[in-house]
């Protein structure tokens, strides 16, 4: 996982020009540059997007909103003590615990899109990739949150196109 990464993923799954994504992905540079300071998770030296483990990531949203209603009722934390003043917008406005339910969903994604890798580098036949691929992605399902719009649109971007299977069928007749 990466900052670019995340911004593309939010990106598509946000109305175009929203700026959503960019927001998140400063929401994520602030927490970077506070959480160093608190002493209930250990991180370790690594950023956010480093995380992978969905329960970490948990952890983490838990400790912000601690944090955050503590900045609420104007009780000591770590957004005042090592924050820059201009950063207190985005815990109180929920930016920060957004963008963390995001690089969850995120975390989540890149784990789908890892299984979906091995799938194609465990197989040569194509049309077992394709099964395989359609029933894991959930290709003929349609989804009703964006996450699986997002799930269909890479696992969508795996399958041969149109066209070669065209071709695939005109030099393997057998091939189906």
């Amino acid at each position: 996982m990466d900052r670019k990464g995340f911004i593309d993923f939010n990106t598509r799954l946000s109305p175009e020009n929203s700026g959503k994504a960019d927001s998140y992905a400063r929401a994520i540079m602030i927490l970077d540059e506070v959480l160093p300071y608190q002493n209930v998770i250990d991180l370790q030296g690594r950023s956010l997007y480093e995380l992978s483990d969905v329960t970490a990531i948990d952890d983490v949203l838990r400790l912000v909103n601690e944090e955050v209603k503590k900045m609420k009722n104007q009780q000591q934390n770590i957004f005042d003590d090592y924050g820059k003043p201009n950063q207190r917008s985005y815990p109180l406005k929920s930016f920060c615990s957004a963008a963390l339910r995001s690089l969850k969903k995120y975390a989540e994604y890149e784990q789908e899109v890892v299984v979906a890798d091995r799938i194609v580098a465990q197989e040569t036949n194509t049309q077992t990739i394709s099964k395989k691929l359609i029933a894991y992605f959930d290709i003929t399902k349609e989804g009703e949150d964006q996450l699986s719009i997002a799930k269909m649109e890479k696992g969508s971007g795996l399958l041969p196109s149109h066209d070669t299977c065209q071709l695939w069928r005109s030099l393997c007749p057998d091939w189906n």
